[in-house]
């Protein structure tokens, strides 16, 4: 999954610097996975950080 996100980044990156304005629904999906594994990663790190002290 995190290659698909990864894909995603790259081809918008190319689109937007060919001035393709529909890069920017790929943009959204991207950070439609980005922003819940963020999310998700603080709440586990902070879980295991708060059972540890």
């Amino acid at each position: 999954m995190h290659s698909h996100c990864l894909l995603l980044v790259a081809v918008t990156i190319v689109l937007t610097y060919f001035r393709i304005r529909s890069a920017y629904v790929l943009m959204m999906a991207g950070l439609f996975y980005a922003l819940p594994l963020i999310i998700n990663l603080t709440a586990t790190c902070y879980r295991t950080l708060q059972c540890l002290c």
